[in-house]
């Protein structure tokens, strides 16, 4: 999978950006992953009808011990429309017996496998740390588009809610010209949005301030 950061891709443009402007555009696709690199305890919640594609071990809730989030995607077959290849983005977290249990799930939260437009798959990849994961999305032709929306744990409400949005764009021909950043944060551009509930086409103004 390829992995590039926003930031660095406006680097990257404004230094090559007539080279940028005459290579033909690559579509990409994530990968599913291989049964053997999905560990036994993680299996049962991979729906029959789906595949992983995506597995970080990480300390969702800040308990110290060591939790999952987990992509799944729709598996592929030859009639599959293209809105038909959802991404679900789901948090494990480990009980004190040890056991895993689904906390949270979003249908919404990372785009479908075509919503990159002619730069391909969109999901660029998915930060985390303990208590924190940021999803990451990457996309557009010639105007080259980017967003990222971060996820901390609440401990007082017990749940993973939206702290933060950056939105970037650019156009590959001129980016130095054209580049335009924005950041959103509550409690000035939305209140408490909870992970499950997040929906990035409908969260500004949103939520209980």
């Amino acid at each position: 999978m390829r992995k590039k950061h926003p930031t660095l891709f406006l680097i990257l443009a404004s230094t090559l950006a007539s080279t940028l402007a005459t290579l033909p555009l690559l579509s990409f696709a994530i990968e599913p992953l291989k049964a053997k690199d999905i560990p036994a305890e993680v299996k049962p919640f991979i729906e029959p009808n789906k595949v992983a594609v995506l597995l970080n071990a990480v300390d969702l809730n800040g308990d110290g011990l060591s939790d999952f989030l987990l992509v799944l995607q729709t598996k592929s077959s030859a009639d599959s429309q293209p809105d038909e290849t959802v991404r679900s983005l789901l948090l494990l977290t480990r009980q004190a017996n040890k056991s895993l249990t689904l906390a949270k799930r979003s249908d919404k939260a990372i785009l479908c496998a075509q919503c990159g437009g002619a730069f391909g798959d969109p999901l660029e990849s998915i930060t985390v740390g303990p208590k924190t994961f940021t999803i990451h999305h990457y996309g557009g032709s010639s105007q080259r588009w980017a967003n990222s929306y971060k996820f901390n744990y609440s401990r007082r409400d017990n749940t993973w809610q939206l702290v933060q949005v950056d939105e970037s764009s650019f156009n590959s021909h001129d980016p130095e010209k054209t580049a335009k950043e924005k950041t959103f944060k509550p409690p000035k551009h939305f209140g408490k949005i909870d992970f499950a509930d997040f929906d990035p086409e409908k969260y500004l103004g949103q939520g209980e301030k």
